[in-house]
């Protein structure tokens, strides 16, 4: 029986804890489906130990497990590994792809978008052969399981090539914020997804809409992880009446903005918050603010919460991401920003939203051409395949061991 994989707060009463992490794990370019196979089967061994308090260098000794959990992701070179048994998937192919950094740098990272990368990123880290997210609710629960997952790792190199079948090319760490806001000050997922049902309709994959040689991933899911930098600083040159046009929500109560006269001056719906509050909380009076309204004019249509929405389940995605802060370094000023994550049963809702012109594409975030607040660091789409029983981590069948672990 496959079931959706771990990691991933789509029902009622779950959250998703404090602390997030992505690690990119690259294969070496001679390394066999065996040797991968021994790689993930050991890595899936250590993240359940550490899911139970366990970890190799405390022996005897129980740790606090803090909700750790981890969610393995298959990027599209993963499938050309020698000896795959799987084909790439159709949903990870092109058109479903993020672009090359431009030689000279920058550039679109996804065509039709107005996402391009950030200045002075030379390369896409994303784009390997697979990433694993760790989410937990301290951070010393992810920064735990990066350490020694590289060491692992690192503990399979051969003695006579000095060579793994995989190693941690990269990680991003991130966190969610207890005021429920973003770098831009304003409320953030107000409009997600109910938990439950819903969200899961949207985040599980389907047989009917799978390609034949696709069906093995009935009950997974497909992941985004785009690393967003927000220029803070551009954004906080812009008026308060500025920001909330862009947004689509007033600043301070996150009500929904259904007007924006000539001026520039916006208008909420008068009637929010519910009496008795003073912003969209959990109070059941305030639940139909949560989602955008209809009936706004045109300028508030081209807010970011509009173009994200338009009330079609079936072109929305669910997102669990989280922000990120890095300090200051020579030549390099503080950054903020967002860890966009988000779980669909195909990219193509993702893509769709990012390329279409009446949704977000050819915009940075919203407004009219608005402007460009956010870069891309990395980006890549994997396919998180299902847990099925039997299997010493999810997608194992895609690999076997019958080969030596470097060719």
């Amino acid at each position: 029986m496959a079931e959706l994989p771990r990691g991933i707060y789509w029902d009622k009463g779950q959250t998703p804890p404090r602390c997030y992490a992505i690690a990119i794990l690259r294969a070496d370019q001679n390394a066999t489906a065996a040797g991968i196979d021994k790689a993930l089967a050991a890595l899936a061994g250590l993240w359940n130990e550490l899911r139970i308090g366990a970890t190799p260098a405390l022996q005897g000794a129980t740790i606090p497990t803090s909700s750790f959990e981890w969610l393995l992701g298959y990027g599209r070179k993963a499938f050309d590994i020698a000896g795959s048994k799987h084909p790439v998937p159709r949903k990870l192919r092109p058109p479903n792809s993020f672009n090359s950094v431009d030689p000279q740098g920058g550039g679109l990272a996804i065509d039709g978008s107005g996402l391009k990368f950030a200045e002075g990123i030379a390369q896409n880290l994303a784009t390997e052969q697979f990433c694993v997210q760790f989410t937990g609710d301290t951070p010393l629960s992810i920064a735990r399981a990066i350490v020694e997952t590289s060491l692992l790792l690192e503990s399979m190199r051969d003695a006579m090539t000095g060579k793994a079948p995989l190693m941690v090319s990269a990680s991003f760490t991130g966190f969610n914020r207890e005021d429920r806001r973003s770098w831009l000050d304003f409320h953030d997922g107000l409009s997600n997804l109910q938990s439950g049902a819903e969200r899961r309709s949207v985040i599980e994959a389907r047989p009917q809409g799978l390609a034949k040689s696709d069906k093995w991933l009935a009950g997974g899911t497909y992941m985004a992880f785009i690393r967003l930098r927000i220029d803070i600083r551009l954004w906080r040159t812009l008026t308060k009446d500025m920001q909330e046009s862009i947004v689509g929500r007033t600043k301070i109560s996150g009500c929904p903005v259904v007007a924006i006269d000539s001026a520039g001056l916006v208008a909420a719906d008068p009637l929010c918050p519910a009496h008795g509050t003073s912003e969209v909380d959990a109070a059941p009076d305030n639940a139909r603010f949560l989602e955008p309204p209809d009936a706004v004019d045109e300028k508030s249509r081209l807010s970011h919460v509009q173009r994200a929405n338009h009330h079609i389940v079936k072109q929305r995605v669910y997102r669990q991401g989280y922000e990120f802060f890095e300090n200051s370094v020579l030549g390099r000023p503080l950054e903020v920003g967002l860890n966009f994550v988000s779980f669909q049963e195909s990219p193509d809702r993702l893509f769709f939203m990012l390329k279409t012109d009446t949704w977000l594409g050819r915009t940075n975030f919203g407004g009219w051409a608005g402007p460009e607040i956010l870069h891309v660091v990395a980006g890549a789409i994997f396919v998180c395949p299902p847990i099925v029983e039997g299997e010493a981590y999810p997608g194992a069948s895609t690999f076997s061991s019958v080969e030596p672990l470097i060719s």
